[in-house]
This record gives structure tokens, C-alpha cells and sequence, in this order.
């Protein structure tokens, strides 16, 4: 199932797809959480707010932004603000610590830093602190974030009625992020993903699935990992349904939340 016509190259990018189905039906929910649900017209909104906000503060093509957050809604329009800008996306695990923390956040060469303010200490304890260019902060007010030495809070980068970035230039071959390899067989790796790696993807598993526009996806799977966005995120966003977040998996509750969601679809690691 693909609403979109994925033969013209242009319509495969990310951040053009949720444009288009912005568009087309602008009431469909596109995220789930517990507390929270944002359509299709409302995620693109604010992931043009975001993108404002980032460009604001000097964020532009071909720069690399770091995310130490837990799995939430603004992760992923982050993720794709990012991509309406022709800027990249670096999630990093969120059980690194110490060595691991400080040598992810330098190998990313970010221009900025999104972290929730639960990682705050974690961060502060790196010595010496690895570069990480604008530190921006998740979860606490702007006094708070200035306090914590941070450039902003990630609500201030959100700028109401911003326009659609002009994306004229964004090829569907460009680098969108770069994730680490899980490090079976050594220390994690950076690996570079492109708009069409994800769409082509989605495409794929979306005819293996049958999906139609009744689907629901659910996520459990952490937003560090890639199987969460290509198996999950992506996949409902090129068939412009709803996908369901929850931060974790739980052996216990996976039904009741299957039950929850009305989630019709999953992917989880085996």
C-alpha cells in the first residue's frame, strides 16, 4: 500500500512524505502515546516548528545533530525537521555511559546536542567533556536550561507558524542519519542511512505485511535502534498511518498495550 506516488524520486524523502500526507489527510493520527496523539497535519506543523528553530539557532545542511533522549513524539518530528532541512540525525544509545557516552558524542561530530534532562548529570560527568557543539535540553524551562549551561530548552526552538522549508535541494540519495551498529562484533559503529534506504524499506516490508489504511503500527523498540524506525516509524509513515510509541518493551503489558493502541501491526527484536 503506498498513497503516495513513490515513482517520482522527489516524493521520496522523508520529510516530503509527511508533507504530502499532511496534506492529503490532515486529521489521521500519525503518533501515539499514552497521554498523547498528534495527527498527520498537526506533526508536520510542529516539525516545521522545529526546523525554524534549529535553522534560528545556525542548524543548516550537512549538520549532524546528536539526541540523547528517551522514545517520545518530539524524537521523532526532531528526526524529521531535521530532514526538511537537509541536516542529519544522530541517535545515541541510551545506556552508554562514561567511555562509551563520551566517544559516541565526539565520533558524531554534532553541531548540537539534544538531551533530556534525565541524561544531564550523565553528560556532566564526562571528563573532559567531549565536543558537542550547542547543548540543547529536553524537559526543563529555559531558566533551568541556561542554568544547566545549555544554549536552549527544546521548547524554545519551536516557532509557531513556520513555514515549510524549502527542500528544492534535498535529494532522496542524501544522508539523513547516522546510527550506531548494536557492536556484535566489536565497538559500535557509525552508519550512514539516506531518505531512499528507509522509503525503499517501508516499501518492502508494507507489500510483505499487506498493509492498508486501517493499520495500526506499534513501537516498543528504543529510537537509538534502527529496526525501530525502519520496521515501525517509517513504515507507517509511508503509508501515512498511525504508529504507537511506548519507551519500552515489557513482557507483561506488550498485549494489554497491543490492546491499547488497536495496533494491528509490530515488529520486535527476536
Amino acid at each position: 500500500m503506498n498513497p503516495v506516488d513513490l515513482s517520482d524520486p522527489a516524493n521520496r524523502r522523508l520529510g516530503t512524505l509527511l508533507r504530502l500526507h499532511a496534506a492529503r489527510h490532515p486529521e489521521r493520527p500519525f503518533l501515539l502515546t499514552e497521554t498523547q496523539t498528534i495527527s498527520y497535519a498537526a506533526a508536520n506543523a510542529r516539525a516545521n516548528a522545529f526546523a525554524a528553530g534549529l535553522r534560528g539557532i545556525g542548524i543548516g545542511r550537512g549538520d549532524r545533530v546528536a539526541l540523547l533522549m528517551d522514545s517520545c513524539i518530539d524524537y521523532v518530528l526532531l528526526a524529521l525537521a531535521l530532514n526538511k532541512l537537509g541536516a542529519l540525525w544522530v541517535p545515541l544509545n541510551t545506556d552508554y555511559r562514561g567511555d562509551w557516552l563520551a566517544q559516541a558524542i565526539e565520533d558524531s561530530r554534532a553541531a548540537a546536542l539534544v538531551v533530556d534532562a534525565l541524561y544531564l548529570p550523565r553528560l556532566q560527568s564526562l571528563a573532559p567533556a567531549p565536543g558537542h557543539g550547542l547543548l540543547l535540553v529536553s524537559g526543563l524551562d529555559a531558566a533551568d536550561a541556561a542554568r544547566a549551561g545549555a544554549r536552549a530548552c527544546l521548547e524554545e526552538l519551536v516557532l509557531p507558524d513556520a513555514p515549510e522549508p524549502d527542500d528544492s535541494g534535498i535529494h532522496y540519495g542524501d544522508t539523513v542519519a547516522v546510527l550506531w551498529t548494536s557492536g556484535t562484533t566489536g565497538r559500535s559503529k557509525g552508519v550512514m542511512q539516506h531518505h531512499n534506504a528507509w522509503v525503499r524499506a517501508a516499501e518492502h516490508s508494507n507489500r510483505d505485511f499487506g498493509t492498508t489504511g486501517e493499520d495500526v503500527v506499534y513501537n516498543c523498540m528504543p529510537l537509538y535502534n534502527s529496526a525501530a524506525w525502519v520496521a515501525n516509524i517509517f513504515r507507517a509513515l509511508v503509508a501515512g498511518i498511525p504508529c504507537a510509541l511506548d519507551p519500552q518493551f515489557s513482557v507483561k503489558e506488550f498485549w494489554n498495550r497491543i490492546l491499547r493502541f488497536g495496533a494491528t501491526q509490530t515488529m520486535t527484536l527476536g
